[in-house]
């Protein structure tokens, strides 16, 4: 008994999560370790992007134009380490996947990085009484109660 070869979509979806609407999808398959970018082998041999082909050819959306990029809806930036630590790449749920022209998408992360916190990750207020400058130069700045439970961690444990 012959059996069918699997597909690529068959191939993929073995290897994506599939959880309720609203949650991430997350990529269990190979990894490039490099960028943190999902790939996969198709039958033909070539190494896939999956977003790509999932938007493509899993998700039945077409070719993507050109000058365009996916990316997550549900991407928060405060809450992403960016770059190649980024878990949202892994996220393969297709209601979270839009086209953004990359030039768009690159101004509106670089400006939403670039405009001033109101509080910090812990979730304290950076109002001006509470606000140490870490480095002029650099324009970094850090919460002062956050910045004080690190200096009394490091004299602990350095004196």
């Amino acid at each position: 008994m012959d059996v069918a070869p699997i597909t690529d979509t068959e191939r993929f979806f073995a290897r994506v999560e599939r959880r309720s609407p609203a949650q991430c999808w997350w990529w269990t398959g190979s990894i490039v370790v490099s960028t943190n970018y999902p790939q996969m082998k198709r039958s033909d041999g070539a190494v896939a992007g999956i977003a790509r082909f999932a938007w493509e050819v899993a998700y039945l959306r077409g070719p993507i134009p050109a000058g365009f990029v996916i990316t997550r809806r549900e991407h928060d930036w405060d809450d992403c380490e960016a770059g190649k630590n980024c878990v949202h790449r892994l996220c393969m749920n297709p209601d979270h996947m839009r086209l953004e022209l990359k030039s768009t998408g690159d101004a509106e992360r670089m400006r939403e990085r670039n405009e001033p916190r109101t509080v910090c990750r812990k979730g304290h207020p950076l109002t001006d009484g509470n606000v140490v400058w870490v480095s002029r130069a650099q324009n970094k700045r850090m919460c002062r109660i956050c910045f004080n439970r690190i200096q009394r961690r490091y004299r602990r444990n350095h004196l």
